[in-house]
């Protein structure tokens, strides 16, 4: 009751208009929430998203996703990362901590493996200025939309196998974020998380029109192998 009385008291001396009102009312409407600000963008975007692309119980939905987000970068130890961890990473920042610089460490001798894939700096950048759980974030929702295909292809009575080269033909698998239990190889193995915007980008020229990807992929093994190849080509 104190944080209530204090704050009708404040609220009383200002006005509807006065910013101080505002600026308090943030102060104890957080108090109360378990997301910090980044976050709680997350969520509301997500909420957004899953609302206008028609997934039930969008807000649980988002919320769930969400707390598995910040499970998993908190128990990987990738929580505190700096927001500049991409500008570390290439040597362009100097890292405040020594555990950070540590990881930076680790990261860099996967360079030259990330560029023969593709990557650049510029992507780099991208992936790891974000904060870790906007990233964990995007693999969740990755994994959500490639369970739901695995139940619906289970539904259909495809076998294991089936179902694996199914989801493979129709989502970009990155990381070690799939579902399949053996890992493909060669141009079929999964993509570096780096890729995943300049990817991005370019399969939207594909909304609406499913049939042109679905026609080009019959010379490829799975997406991935054509996304490797339109690399390769410097289409993407």
């Amino acid at each position: 009751m104190r944080n209530y009385k204090s704050y009708s008291k404040c609220h009383q001396g200002a006005g509807s208009n006065d910013p101080r009102a505002y600026l308090i009312l943030k102060k104890y409407m957080g108090f109360f929430s378990k997301y910090n600000d980044t976050e709680q963008s997350l969520l509301n975007y997500y909420i957004e998203f899953f609302t206008n692309t028609g997934i039930p119980s969008p807000s649980v939905t988002a919320g769930q996703l969400l707390d598995r987000a910040i499970e998993e970068s908190k128990k990987y130890g990738t929580y505190y990362l700096p927001h500049n961890f991409g500008d570390i990473i290439l040597g362009e920042s100097k890292a405040k901590e020594d555990r950070f610089e540590k990881a930076a460490q680790i990261f860099r001798r996967k360079l030259d493996y990330k560029k023969q894939e593709g990557v650049r700096n510029d992507d780099i950048k991208k992936w790891w200025n974000l904060y870790d759980v906007e990233r964990k974030m995007q693999e969740q929702v990755d994994l959500f939309y490639q369970t739901a295909l695995l139940i619906s292809l289970n539904e259909r009575g495809l076998s294991e196998g089936e179902r694996v080269l199914e989801l493979q033909k129709a989502y970009p698998i990155y990381g070690e974020a799939t579902l399949a239990q053996n890992i493909p190889e060669g141009d079929d193995k999964p993509l570096p998380f780096e890729l995943k915007d300049r990817v991005n980008i370019f399969l939207e020229k594909y909304v609406g029109n499913s049939e042109k990807l679905k026609s080009e992929l019959n010379n490829f093994s799975s997406l991935n192998a054509f996304i490797r190849d339109k690399v390769k080509q410097g289409e993407i």
